[in-house]
């Protein structure tokens, strides 16, 4: 009892440090909108990035456990914060490339009133020189005043090449302008693109923080069940790792088999065990499939059924779980309503849980049968099997073998 109430009091003593270090682990003491905000928020997600690091290699109790969701979940809470912010600067971002914009098409107006001015600026002195030169012919004849004529043609020369220079300058820069325009609305353009994956990326980070609250409640409520009682959470480890060794040991054909038997596709071939068994959490078939002794998907030969509940995830039928996505043409190998409990591969047990710290890969797929009969999903030689794990359980499982190399498993049961 000592140590049991030792490991309470370190619990209690953990999670308030962590409380304690998180309160002092915050950046409101910086605008929201300033740099240093943003700096801040990305310090502190380095430091409980490297915090998770270091509490992976810790995950075999309890107390480590929680502490793990605990730091998750600031994690998590930490991203959001840094995605609100990147927000923030993008909507300032986009009001100031809108001003600019804004500001680039009043001065591009303006500019092509000066254009137009001083085209007709130019006309009227085209007009006046043409004019003038016509006069001089007549002034040639009977004017002593040819001389003041022709330097008033050679000013409108002047004057043209002048206005025809100015015109080309303005429409050089309206030109310039009208591509800083172009420029700026792709910008803009860009900055709402940019916007709106923030905002969804923001979504998924809320749901995702949502999971470990919910991974949390679960952990709490089996801390509650064992009553802190860390012998009876060795006890559930201790026989999680004893499933996984026969699991491995079965499929890696290491098993004691019978005499084969040939069997017909739906013949019942064995029952699933009801409840707790040896190296089993709970009634469930582990169905499992190899190709020439390599580990194969069992979705991609089931055939496709909508007589079923996906639990896999945090919650049965909740957003994230493992793919439910059979595209092949055996029978199941249960009857009736099926829920799958863990997918096939990296599963979000895996990613999630304290499984992640037994396996990183799940070689088949965990059904829950609405009726206890286990049948043969496809003509094969039918194997009785078992295994002896650790602490002398006994698993017994039966290996169906197909053609071209494909056999099928089913653990977890009775024959």
């Amino acid at each position: 009892m000592k140590i049991k109430h030792l490991l309470i009091f370190l619990t209690i003593l953990a999670l308030v440090f962590t409380a304690i270090s998180y309160a002092s682990d915050n950046c409101d003491k910086y605008s929201k909108t300033s740099d240093e905000y943003t700096k801040c928020l990305e310090d502190l997600l380095d430091k409980a990035g490297q915090k998770i690091a270091n509490d992976t290699n810790k995950l075999t109790t309890l107390t480590n456990q929680k502490v793990y969701l605990t730091d998750q979940i600031y994690l998590a809470e930490l991203r959001i914060q840094r995605s609100e912010a990147k927000i923030r600067d993008t909507e300032v971002q986009i009001v100031k490339t809108a001003s600019d914009i804004t500001d680039l098409g009043a001065r591009i107006d303006k500019l092509v009133n000066s254009i137009d001015y001083q085209k007709k600026v130019l006309d009227s002195r085209m007009r006046e020189r043409y004019k003038s030169t016509d006069e001089s012919v007549v002034l040639f004849f009977g004017s002593d005043d040819l001389s003041k004529m022709i330097k008033k043609i050679e000013y409108l020369v002047v004057m043209e090449k002048f206005d025809n220079k100015l015109m080309s300058e303005m429409r050089e820069t309206k030109q310039n302008f009208d591509t800083q325009k172009r420029l700026f609305e792709d910008k803009k353009a860009e900055e709402v693109k940019f916007k709106t994956n923030l905002v969804s990326e923001k979504v998924i980070l809320i749901a995702n923080n949502a999971d470990l609250q919910d991974k949390k409640a679960e952990l709490e409520k089996l801390i509650k069940d064992t009553q802190d009682d860390e012998s009876k959470w060795q006890e559930i480890l201790a026989q999680a790792r004893a499933d996984l060794e026969a699991t491995d040991a079965v499929l890696g054909g290491k098993g004691i088999e019978g005499i084969g038997a040939a069997v017909k596709t739906g013949q019942k071939i064995a029952t699933v065990i009801s409840g707790r068994s040896c190296n089993s959490g709970g009634t469930h078939l582990h169905f499992a499939v190899r190709k020439n002794g390599s580990s194969q998907n069992p979705f991609n030969y089931l055939k496709k059924i909508s007589d079923f509940l996906n639990c896999s995830g945090s919650s049965c039928s909740s957003r994230g779980g493992d793919p439910f996505n059979p595209s092949g043409s055996w029978k199941w190998p249960l009857v009736g309503n099926i829920t799958l409990t863990q997918g096939y591969g990296y599963t979000w047990a895996i990613k999630n849980t304290w499984v992640g710290n037994l396996y990183s890969f799940h070689d088949g797929v965990d059904l829950q049968p609405s009726a206890p009969s286990v049948y043969a999903v496809a003509d094969g030689t039918f194997y009785k099997g078992s295994y002896n794990g650790s602490g002398g359980c006994q698993l017994r499982y039966v290996r169906l073998d197909h053609k071209n190399g494909m056999q099928s498993y089913y653990l977890h049961v009775n024959y």
